[in-house]
């Protein structure tokens, strides 16, 4: 039996509470609309979750973190969580203002999250950058 939480990242203690009494592991996942699947999740029994992360990204999605001039930051360092990939939405349909704000030059879309990942590729979800999307 696994047990798939969607929602904001579930602090240790609980998962750890939870884990206990269901006698299960909690897979915790970052997904939203404008991505056809999920973005990022524990991939068990294969690799080992960690109290805190989404997990790992899936398939073809590309994540980084930028700093304000859409900039890479380094590894464990906070920054916007953008992602690419096959399952990312090509764009808001007639409204060209969202699209330019939403995606970076080099197609990456700004998921409205604040994140850090870990030398492993591990995503950390820290905050939230806006409420809603366009």
């Amino acid at each position: 039996m696994h047990t798939i939480l969607l929602s904001f990242p579930l602090p240790a203690q609980v998962l750890e509470v939870l884990e206990t009494r269901f006698n299960a592991p909690i897979l915790e996942t970052y997904a939203m609309t404008e991505v056809s699947h999920q973005i990022t999740s524990d991939l068990l029994p294969e690799v080992p979750h960690l109290p805190g992360s989404v997990g790992l990204p899936h398939g073809d999605i590309e994540v980084k973190l930028s700093n304000a001039q859409d900039k890479c930051v380094n590894c464990g360092s906070d920054g916007k969580v953008c992602i690419r990939g096959s399952g990312v939405m090509a764009g808001y349909i007639s409204n060209p203002a969202a699209n330019e704000s939403a995606f970076t030059a080099d197609g990456f879309f700004h998921t409205g999250d604040y994140g850090k990942m870990d030398s492993n590729g591990f995503l950390f979800l820290t905050g939230r950058i806006k409420k809603f999307t366009d």
